[in-house]
């Protein structure tokens, strides 16, 4: 009875969003570029298997051109850590043979994806940890030409079942979703009819599906893929959440709840109120963005941010606000573009909306482009800590329109003139 009444009131109150959906067990999703003095993330990781003494950690290399000498680095953090040597193998698994390791043939290590001895090892462990790589390698190593799961992804979903953690960064964590994103560029992801067969639209392609919240990218500030994120959200009609993780940063999954780790930012992007005007250009209005950053969390279901007990509610002072203005500003693909079109124009409520642009083109071309505007809204919170001189800041609820522009550049004032 009592079952049948839990079920009845997940019946009736359901998710307001996806559910992480995985099981018992923790995901942390790792933009890439993890230092190996990052205590913060690996002692996480170590802890949520059972500690230095207790935890059994299996590292898979295979989406890496050097398996060996990547996943030997991994293995030496986390021996650094204090898990002890015996404690810490690396998986034979690889399509490619490491160039670094002659007279050793990784290669041939390609069909150990249903090796008993292989399963064995995972079965045995309580944490698993995915290098990165090229992502698409894993998938092939991982599924069958059927798209059905090897033995050994079996046992990768026992272990999260049984509440182990599967851990991966870069293409690691880019597989962590299904579909993945597996390429592409921002701009070109969101005017792919401007460049016909010359652009680098996002590709997707089937990912390992450990986190069923949402989509996953990753050197996501660094590298300005917050286009192609968006891009693949529309593209992807069972997703709603976009999850983007920066380097050296991690988001830890357990059930509905995500907490932000490491020296960058996690953000979210929310597609469920936002209305497509138009697919060709794209032409969305209403996303909503999350900005975390370290010792932040939310709620995967109600997507409500708790910011870390060091930074401040900032008060949303609606009515006294300016007017919004528009200066837009260049570049919005570029490195830490969303990074400072955030803490530089709307933190601490600065104003109440901004402007970035992209365009194909240089300072001194016209083309088409697509402006990205982020506004306040009655909803938005936001949270505030400076320390030592640096300010950090945590962003809920920001909406987020697409809109498609043509960029006129006068090369005298180098000024940009926009013609939606």
């Amino acid at each position: 009875m009592r079952v049948l009444l839990l079920l009845f009131c997940l019946l009736i109150s359901g998710p307001l969003h996806a559910s992480a959906n995985n099981g018992g067990g923790h995901l942390v999703i790792i933009g890439g570029a993890l230092a190996p003095d990052n205590s913060d993330i690996y002692t996480e990781i170590i802890r949520l298997g059972g500690g230095t003494k207790d935890c059994r950690i299996v590292i898979l290399a295979a989406a890496s051109a050097t398996p060996t000498t990547s996943g030997n680095a991994y293995r030496d953090d986390f021996l650094s850590f204090g898990v002890a040597p015996e404690r810490v193998a690396l998986l034979p698994l690889a399509l490619l043979d490491d160039p670094q390791t002659q007279p050793l043939n990784e290669s041939t290590w390609a069909k150990n994806h249903d090796d008993p001895a292989t399963i064995t090892r995972i079965d045995q462990a309580s944490v698993a940890f995915l290098a990165g790589g090229d992502q698409g390698r894993y998938a092939r190593l991982l599924t069958s030409r059927h798209g059905k799961d090897t033995l050994l992804l079996q046992a990768l979903r026992r272990l999260l079942q049984r509440g182990g953690v599967i851990a991966g960064t870069s293409a690691g964590a880019a597989v962590m979703s299904d579909p993945m994103i597996t390429g592409g560029d921002s701009l070109d992801s969101l005017i792919p009819e401007q460049r016909p067969g010359s652009g680098n639209p996002v590709t997707l392609d089937r990912g390992l599906g450990f986190w069923r919240g949402g989509l996953v990218d990753q050197h996501f500030i660094r590298r300005g893929r917050w286009g192609r994120l968006l891009a693949a959200l529309e593209r992807s009609p069972h997703q709603t959440i976009g999850l983007g993780v920066s380097e050296n940063t991690a988001a830890f999954i357990h059930g509905n709840n995500l907490s932000a780790m490491g020296s960058g930012a996690v953000v979210l992007i929310d597609k469920k109120k936002s209305v497509r005007i138009s697919q060709s250009p794209l032409h969305v209005k209403g996303f909503r963005l999350y900005y975390l950053q370290h010792g932040d969390k939310i709620d995967l279901r109600t997507l409500q941010v708790t910011s870390a007990k060091q930074r401040a509610l900032v008060s949303n002072p609606v009515a006294e606000s300016p007017p919004p203005q528009r200066t837009p500003m260049a570049g919005a693909f570029d490195p830490y573009g969303l990074m400072r079109l955030l803490e530089e124009h709307l933190a601490g409520f600065r104003r109440r909306q901004a402007q970035a642009l992209a365009w194909d083109g240089s300072d001194n071309a016209s083309g088409p482009g697509i402006e990205l505007t982020l506004s306040i809204i009655d909803s938005t919170r936001v949270f505030h800590q400076q320390q030592s001189g640096k300010d950090t800041w945590t962003f809920q609820e920001i909406s987020l329109d697409i809109i498609p522009v043509t960029v006129n550049v006068h090369p005298r004032q180098n000024e940009k003139v926009k013609e939606k």
